[in-house]
């Protein structure tokens, strides 16, 4: 039960066993998309098809794009990871011999330029691979819309995951023997795909130094969550887009009038949630500070790594949950002088159970599987905006469950830390068609 998650012991309500049976069904929709992704290998459409140099390939290829190779000899050859399919074209296409192409025409020459051959056969090539991959990118216009749903629902589980922590931190269990258990379940979780790739020294020392950043971003979730409120910790940790920005700004010395439009929005966003509550400035919102800046390092190095490992995300998870749940327990017992076995047998009874249950497989270990696969189907503008929705499912879900209540300013500055995440994540193309004036004209490249 929800309620029981949430700590209180009134009898359940009709309307939350209805969010509940909605929950339980997008996590199973989500679970057959993502199974079905490992068995149904889908073809990209936005796969760009690369030109041919005639001077840096010795083979008989044309043109290729990603999945798909068309040779000279008129055979298409489509290839996947788990498939491999050879099939002749309609058209029967003329060979062509490389060695004589690269030989220059005698000056005399009465008959067409091989070089002319070979330009007409790459266009009509072209436009039938160009046909083929329309037609298969129209049939999973579906699948891309239930992969917008998938990240969605991703967005609303880590959103209802500031809920529980709150409600539980609140209790006497402390927050470090809450956040270790919540961890090694969600590490027990991701323990089998660490057999389903050969990892490499480096692999594994990106991936706990991932974890050590998302540890410490969780710590001060945990330790700021005793203190302030989930829709306030939400709305904070919301600024780790704004941090990644700065970040990338400061290292590459230039910063974008994007970046500072961003950055004001989102500061003013946090004064106004910040004046709205009654005792203003608490110990808990300078912890919650600290996950912006720990989640958005660990942003950073994890697309750092993944750019050298692209087929190793759930490898790489597990590690990083690994890493978590070893931080944690040494938290805890600097925390406790000892493993509190009292507490922890609290922890593992009753609706605490289910807390650490939800929390450690559902939100976290699910969240990180269905975040690994929904790069892989849809782009990483697309999903990043998707998911600048979490701190409103956690408003959502904080005024359902926990009877929080937001007042004026409490909106408008939600609005505002919203409206800089989206500037983040909007390209400069879109951009400069709607607000030119942040985007600036690159300057022409002077010829030589």
């Amino acid at each position: 039960h929800l309620r029981a998650i949430c700590w209180t012991r009134q009898r359940v309500s009709i309307r939350s066993r209805m969010i509940m049976k909605m929950l339980l069904g997008f996590c199973y929709l989500s679970w057959l998309a993502m199974v079905a992704s490992f068995h149904q290998p889908t073809l990209s459409s936005h796969r760009l098809i690369r030109p041919f140099d005639i001077n840096s390939h010795r083979s008989n290829v044309l043109f290729s794009t990603t999945d798909e190779i068309v040779t000279a000899s008129g055979k298409s050859k489509y290839s996947n990871k788990n498939t491999e399919v050879e099939f002749e074209d309609v058209q029967p296409k003329v060979p062509v011999n490389i060695q004589q192409l690269l030989e220059p025409p005698t000056p005399d020459a009465d008959l067409i330029s091989p070089f002319e051959d070979l330009e007409t056969e790459k266009m009509q090539l072209a436009t039938e691979a160009v046909g083929r991959l329309k037609e298969k990118s129209t049939t999973n216009g579906s699948e891309l819309w239930l992969w917008r749903m998938v990240v969605l629902l991703m967005s609303a589980l880590w959103g209802s995951n500031f809920v529980v922590v709150e409600a539980f931190t609140n209790v006497e269990t402390s927050a470090s023997l809450f956040a270790a258990t919540r961890f090694w379940f969600a590490a027990l979780g991701l323990f089998p795909f660490l057999f389903t790739k050969k990892l490499n020294r480096e692999l594994v020392l990106g991936g706990l130094e991932v974890g050590l950043w998302v540890g410490l971003a969780y710590c001060c979730q945990a330790v700021g969550l005793v203190t302030t409120t989930a829709n306030k910790s939400s709305f904070i940790c919301s600024l780790q887009v704004l941090f990644v920005v700065l970040y990338n700004a400061v290292m590459d010395r230039k910063l974008e009038r994007k970046a500072v439009a961003s950055t004001l929005l989102g500061l003013s966003g946090v004064g106004l949630i910040e004046l709205a509550s009654s005792g203003g400035v608490n110990v808990g919102d300078l912890w919650s500070i600290g996950m912006p800046v720990f989640f958005g390092f660990s942003y950073i190095r994890n697309a750092k790594i993944m750019s050298k490992y692209p087929d190793s995300a759930l490898p790489f998870s597990a590690l990083q949950m690994v890493a978590v749940a070893g931080m944690t327990t040494v938290w805890t017992l600097l925390d406790q002088r000892d493993i509190p076995l009292d507490q922890l047998s609290e922890l593992l009874s009753g609706g605490s159970l289910l807390a650490i249950a939800y929390t450690g497989l559902i939100t976290t270990a699910l969240g990180v599987v269905l975040q690994s696969v929904s790069y892989k189907h849809l782009p990483t503008t697309e999903v990043s905006v998707l998911l600048v929705t979490e701190p409103v499912w956690a408003g959502v879900f904080s005024a359902i469950f926990l009877h929080s209540q937001m007042n004026t300013n409490d909106y408008v500055g939600s609005a505002l830390i919203l409206a800089a995440c989206l500037l983040c994540e909007i390209p400069n193309k879109v951009m400069k068609q709607y607000l030119p004036w942040l985007v600036p004209d690159e300057p022409e490249k002077k010829r030589e």
